[in-house]
């Protein structure tokens, strides 16, 4: 476990950097395989708009395996976009429930 901890803050890491020099409206998403509490989740969601928060309502749980209320998957964008909803669909295809959301980009007046 402790393996798997310091490759995704490594990971987190290298993202960190990217997101920084993005001059691109971007949305981040995917199974993250760690709690809103982690370092990695922290990490890569500060400063964005994660749509569970934005959103959501409840635990958010994303993990259909033994462990409950398990939210391990995300979808956070930069502030270029508007959170519209959140939704977790609770079919069982896999062990995660499929989330969606629904973004707008925010248009901004150019400066001309």
């Amino acid at each position: 476990m402790k393996r798997a901890f310091v490759k995704r803050s490594d990971q987190v890491d290298i993202m960190e950097k990217e997101m920084a020099k993005c001059q691109w409206p971007y949305l981040i998403a995917g199974d993250f395989n760690d709690t809103p509490a982690s370092y990695a989740v922290n990490q890569v969601t500060k400063g964005l708009n994660n749509s569970f928060i934005k959103k959501g309502s409840g635990f958010g749980k994303t993990y259909n395996g033994k462990f409950p209320n398990f939210q391990i998957d995300y979808i956070a964008t930069s502030k270029d976009f508007e959170i519209l909803n959140y939704q977790i669909t609770k079919a069982k295809l896999s062990d995660h429930f499929p989330v969606r959301t629904d973004i707008r980009f925010i248009e901004t007046a150019s400066a001309d």
